[in-house]
């Protein structure tokens, strides 16, 4: 299937806009990209301008690509000011207290630790794992879709590493928009502009066996 296949079979599956997907019969899993993706709509709406531009942007945080013919689309992660406040002061609480207890236990003798203490700072630092990881997300996160002849990919790193996810064009079936939510206020102009919306990718995907 080519590339412009696939872009057709996008355009012509806003038929299951705005609903949930059910799983299907004979082995088809739903897979539901997260929705920190920016959306169906803002890729449909740059792959018809791609027609005339090997490269564009919409808004600061979406840029999509072509090259050799293949689409790739990259979304920044949503920064949120008041959220990220949040997040590191908590993060910081959580890396100078967590320390502070453990060095004054090593002080006075990690032996003689109760055993409820030891556990509670285990779940404390893997608490301060996922702070961090979320501060790493807010901050750094990029989402990664790439559309080629043979199969649609979807990555989430951060510095260049994460996990990819990616489906072979025999095993997908009708990829949707699924779930609208209302956008973050700095893209609100331009799903005006476009008339789009955000949302997740859904997609019916039977594993190979």
């Amino acid at each position: 299937m080519k590339p412009a296949s696939w872009l057709k079979l996008l355009k012509d599956s806003n038929h299951a806009v705005g609903t949930q997907p059910t799983s299907g019969a004979d082995g088809v899993k739903i897979a539901v990209l997260r929705k920190d993706l920016a959306g169906l709509g803002f890729i449909l709406a740059a792959a018809h301008r791609l027609e005339s531009s090997m490269h564009t942007k919409i808004g600061k945080r979406i840029g999509v690509n072509l090259s050799d013919r293949i689409v790739v689309a990259e979304i920044a992660s949503f920064k949120e000011i008041q959220h990220l406040i949040i997040l590191t002061f908590l993060l910081i609480m959580f890396m100078i207290v967590g320390p502070y207890f453990t060095l004054f236990r090593v002080y006075k003798g990690f032996s003689e630790v109760p055993l409820f203490f030891r556990i509670f700072l285990a779940f404390w630092y893997i608490g301060a794992s996922q702070f961090l990881l979320e501060w790493l997300w807010s901050m750094f996160g990029k989402e990664i879709i790439t559309i080629s002849s043979d199969s649609l990919k979807h990555r989430r790193t951060i510095f260049g590493f994460g996990l990819a996810r990616a489906f072979d064009k025999e095993e997908v079936q009708d990829i949707r928009a699924s779930g609208y939510f209302e956008p973050e206020k700095p893209i609100k102009k331009y799903s005006k502009k476009f008339g789009l919306k955000l949302g997740a990718i859904a997609i019916d995907y039977r594993a190979c066996a």
